[in-house]
């Protein structure tokens, strides 16, 4: 099995912005540590950023995807030697519009502590259909953290390769 390479990113505002929280509402989009309000720490403080699905770290060795991610990408041109897994969150019509239920479908597939699951990467489109996958974003886009990468990728152009 080979990695299967992923060279469109759509990493419109469009598809972080729907995933992201919303300031306003109060939430804490930080990822320092919240104030220390009992005896027990933070557990922001104690947890390393690991994923068992979305995002996993893979090679292309068949089978190292679980059955909720089974497919090794990676955004790396050329010959990619390493990937994560993921899985299909849909498709559409057009580039800069990924599906609508795609963002739902990668949170619920993506079990990291850090970092923002988006249905946000697509194959370039074939007979006017472009078909998505899931990705994790990463970074800070537009005043918008979206956190770290899982597994010990590394964050580039505001996703985790």
């Amino acid at each position: 099995m080979r990695i299967a390479s992923l060279f469109t990113v759509a990493l419109a505002t469009l598809a972080l912005a729907a995933c992201g929280p919303d300031p306003s509402d109060g939430d804490d989009i930080s990822l320092e540590p919240d104030a220390e309000t009992g005896t027990d720490p933070d557990a922001n403080t104690t947890v390393t950023n690991m994923s068992t699905e979305l995002g996993k770290f893979c090679t292309g060795v068949a089978g190292e995807c679980p059955a909720d991610a089974p497919n090794c990408i990676t955004f790396q041109t050329g010959t990619p030697t390493n990937g994560f897994c993921t899985l299909g969150c849909g498709t559409s019509t057009a580039a800069d519009m990924p599906p609508a239920n795609g963002n739902a479908l990668c949170a619920a597939q993506y079990d990291g502590t850090s970092g923002t699951p988006a249905c946000a990467a697509h194959d370039g489109g074939m007979a006017g259909t472009f078909t998505w996958s899931c990705a994790v974003a990463c970074g800070n886009s537009m005043g918008t953290e979206l956190g770290t990468c899982p597994n010990n990728l590394v964050c580039t152009n505001n996703f985790c390769t």
